[in-house]
């Protein structure tokens, strides 16, 4: 036969490792009763004898018992109570009533503790119809409530009860509040057996979700190096602006904007900013989530005679730009949320391909687990874009939103300045002190890093073929190759309105017909290789049209000012009546586009033909006519020095009407 004390302590982990109390906490009467306990336990389970225990404690041998029960009871929290339940005081089961509830009708609910979980036991039902309710997930019914008031739980609780029986003199019907506050208190409690439960129903599912951050667990990848793990998001600007673009021929398109974004990378370790972009579109693209990497890997270039406009370009803006031993540093790990821009095919298979790096996706709609990038997008937006005239701000009640819209026509805020405004926070990003640093700069300890070998920190350049012709990271497009032999038409292909061929191309006319596989840089629509998809045989670096060889432009703002530029086709010409083969006589060569005011002015066609003075010439005398004066034969046109068109008779005299001052 087993010994009890091995029976009870079988399974159980050694004292050390129950849930502890800290006797400096407790009152001095009630540290004296704790310790006495506590050394009565720890000797018991030790295997002290009874005799030795009560002479050293005072503790006789039922007792010792009795605390061993209470420390082995279960908790809410799903321990057992373990040294806990010795301090005094200490409640390890709820309180049950056993002696009935006697109260007069209005009285209140003093001494009625416990009437309630004795209502539960009488009528086990309505137990479950208050849990029911008060923590349903969706109504299931169209009446439903989505989240059940407590005064709205507590009618349907006494409405259950009087249709079940119960009398008017029984509890809750005969106190004042009618048990509304031990109702309440008892969903209440409700948190403390199923907490997660009891968040998604109370407090919805943004709530739930969140839970999921701070549950005392270690990470499964810390980090512990710099370029160990980094994260991309996209912010939506709340700043208007317009865009003033201006080509290499010196003229500007003005494309207004109301919605955009910023594509940021950054680096978990130092939270130091590697990389930004301006995605122009109203959500962010496969091309947005590849361009923001590859700013981050290969740093920016610049050229003369680019009209892009993009972020760190001719500054030392982002770390890649400041240190040459980060061009082309790559890290270990990406982590993005699931938007569908970031889990696009293309942006995965390249990313992992190109850059060898393990992609993470948080779970859906949790911005806290990316709760590092959400920090320093907050700070970037608060030193920059929400301090603009045309800040939309950051919630509808904010006081510094001023009609966005019209503050950015006023002021001409330009996409050059929120350029630089955002260039100007992230340089500020990087270069604060912070506490999270011991009040160093994401720089200083990036660089210090780089200089310690102790600190983890590993180069991880891009590989060598990858970095002379990084394709993975360009964007792809699929190409017919067009021309015509019957023509001479030579081999070509088109994107985006250009033609592009090479020698190879130009002169092998068996591939008319065949599909290419383009590579596009995005940072310049120059550069363009070419595959024969067909037969994987590669074509080479394809040539822009002549024109276009010696400009750099980006593949953004080349979609962006042919949209912006065709709307203002369109108006130029509706505006200068190019619908009508013949315009009517007020909109003669005089009428001109003004681009600035976008009408046109009549007022000033009708002064200038105010100005024309008709003069009726007289008719010549057939007969006087010499020979030096000519006639029109039919009817003639004669163009007047200011454009107006004058109607002539066949047998009217050229050098009267000269004479009479036709102008």
């Amino acid at each position: 036969m087993a010994h009890p004390r091995l029976t009870l302590l079988n399974g159980l982990p050694p004292i050390d490792e129950w849930p502890g109390i800290d006797i400096n906490c407790l009152s001095e009467a009630h540290q004296k009763v704790a310790e006495r306990r506590v050394s009565a336990l720890k000797m018991y389970v030790l295997g002290a004898a009874h005799q030795t225990i009560e002479s050293a404690t005072g503790i006789p041998r039922p007792e010792v018992h009795r605390l061993l029960k209470r420390c082995l009871s279960m908790s809410a929290d799903g321990r057992i109570f373990g040294l806990r339940a010795l301090v005094p005081g200490m409640r390890v089961e709820a309180y049950k009533r056993i002696a009935h509830v006697q109260c007069a009708p209005g009285d209140s609910n003093q001494g009625c503790a416990g009437a309630l979980e004795q209502v539960f036991e009488r009528f086990p039902d309505l137990r479950k119809a208050v849990h029911s309710e008060f923590l349903k997930m969706t109504p299931r019914r169209k009446r439903g409530d989505a989240r059940i008031r407590i005064c709205d739980l507590h009618a349907k609780f006494i409405r259950w009860l009087e249709e079940h029986g119960l009398k008017a003199t029984e509890w809750p019907l005969n106190t004042a509040n009618e048990g509304l506050e031990a109702l309440r208190r008892y969903c209440h409690s409700l948190l403390d057996a199923e907490p997660e439960k009891w968040i998604r129903a109370r407090s919805g599912q943004e709530a739930a979700r969140r839970l999921t951050v701070g549950r005392g667990i270690a990470p499964v990848m810390p980090m512990l190096r710099p370029f160990g793990a980094v994260q991309l998001d996209f912010h939506k600007v709340d700043s208007a602006c317009v865009i003033h673009i201006t080509n290499s021929f010196g003229c500007e398109v003005r494309v207004p904007l109301a919605r955009w974004h910023i594509g940021v990378l950054i680096e978990e370790r130092f939270e130091l900013i590697l990389g930004a972009v301006l995605a122009l579109e109203l959500t962010p693209s496969a091309d947005s989530v590849l361009e923001t990497l590859e700013c981050g890997i290969v740093p920016i270039s610049q050229e003369s005679n680019g009209c892009a406009l993009a972020i760190g370009l001719g500054k030392h803006v982002f770390p890649n730009q400041q240190f040459s031993a980060l061009n082309g540093q790559c890290f270990s790990v990406l982590r993005m949320d699931n938007g569908w821009s970031n889990t696009a095919r293309d942006v995965i298979d390249n990313v992992i391909d190109t850059i060898g790096c393990a992609v993470h996706f948080g779970p859906v709609k949790a911005w806290w687990g990316r709760d590092t990038i959400e920090r320093v997008f907050g700070q970037v937006t608060r030193t920059g874009l929400q301090r603009s005239p045309s800040t939309y701000g950051s919630n509808p009640g904010d006081t510094r939103k001023n009609d966005p819209n019209a503050q950015a026509e006023d002021l001409d805020i330009r996409l050059s300045d929120i350029v630089s405004a955002i260039s100007h926070a992230i340089m500020l990003q990087n270069a604060s002190r912070t506490a999270a640093l011991l009040m160093g700069s994401p720089l200083q300890a990036l660089e210090a890093a780089m200089h310690n070998p102790e600190s983890g920190f590993v180069p991880s350049p891009l590989p060598q073929n990858t970095s002379e012709l990084p394709l993975l990271m360009y964007h792809v497009e699929v190409a017919t190759v067009r021309g015509s032999i019957k023509k001479g038409e030579r081999p070509f292909v088109k994107i985006a309105g250009w033609r592009y061929t090479n020698v190879r191309l130009a002169n092998d006319f068996t591939l008319l017909g065949r599909h290419l596989r383009l590579y596009c840089s995005r940072r310049d629509v120059r550069v363009v290789y070419a595959s024969v998809i067909e037969t994987g045989e590669v074509i080479g670096n394809l040539e822009p049209p002549n024109r276009w060889r010696e400009v750099r432009l980006d593949w953004r703002s080349r979609q962006l000012i042919w949209s912006a530029g065709a709307v203002e086709r369109r108006k130029m010409r509706r505006q200068m009546r190019a619908d009508e083969w013949l315009p009517a006589d007020d909109y003669g060569p005089a009428c001109a586009y003004d681009e600035s005011a976008n009408v046109t002015s009549k007022r000033a066609l009708e002064e200038a033909n105010k100005a024309v003075k008709w003069s009726k010439p007289e008719l010549p005398d057939r007969q006087n006519t010499g020979p030096a004066s000519s006639k029109l034969s039919h009817q003639t046109v004669l163009l007047a020095g200011d454009g107006q068109s004058i109607a002539l008779d066949s047998k009217i005299n050229i050098e009267r009407i000269i004479q009479g001052g036709a102008t």
